[in-house]
């Protein structure tokens, strides 16, 4: 058996379990989330309101690609189940993280929204690492992997990284 599905397949089902539990739990505590565009922070220089709007903008992409990904893997693919996943639990991971960076660093540093950042990283490695490995170049697919890493990766970097005053 190859090693690269079975890798992709653990990271996706890792993910996706993380992203189960710490989306309950933070629709638990902070209700449904709305898409929102704003940057809400009014404390944040200019420079950090800038990092965080490149932030939230990448990950409200990311959800949009979530979904019309996994609505094309479930529809033309024999990856039902992946494109349910895609579609469903890592698109709305995705935006509650959009949403968690449309409020600001304070936000981004809490457990739960570095959890959900962590999950969509990690997805979004696997991906990347499976548009890369066939020919060792990137491909058009790599993209919006790519786009979903850094905005990811930024979002988790923000909450560990955040002291409050």
């Amino acid at each position: 058996m190859p090693l690269r599905p079975v890798i992709v397949a653990a990271a996706t089902i890792f993910a996706a379990v993380s992203a189960i539990g710490a989306s309950y739990r933070a629709l638990e505590d902070h209700g449904l989330p709305k898409f929102k565009t704003a940057i809400t922070a009014d404390k944040e220089d200019e420079g950090a309101r800038w990092m965080l709007t490149i932030l939230a903008a990448g990950l409200a992409f990311t959800a949009v690609q979530q979904v019309f990904a996994g609505g094309f893997m479930m529809l033309y693919t024999r990856l039902k189940a992946l494109g349910a996943m895609r579609c469903f639990i890592m698109a709305a991971c995705a935006h509650v993280c959009q949403t968690a960076a449309v409020a600001g660093p304070k936000r981004l540093a809490s457990e739960t929204y570095r959890l959900l950042n962590l999950t969509v990283a990690v997805d979004s490695a696997a991906r990347l690492y499976s548009a890369v490995a066939p020919t060792g170049l990137p491909g058009v697919t790599a993209i919006p992997a790519g786009i979903a890493l850094f905005s990811s990766a930024g979002g988790w970097l923000v909450g560990k990284l955040y002291k409050p005053d």
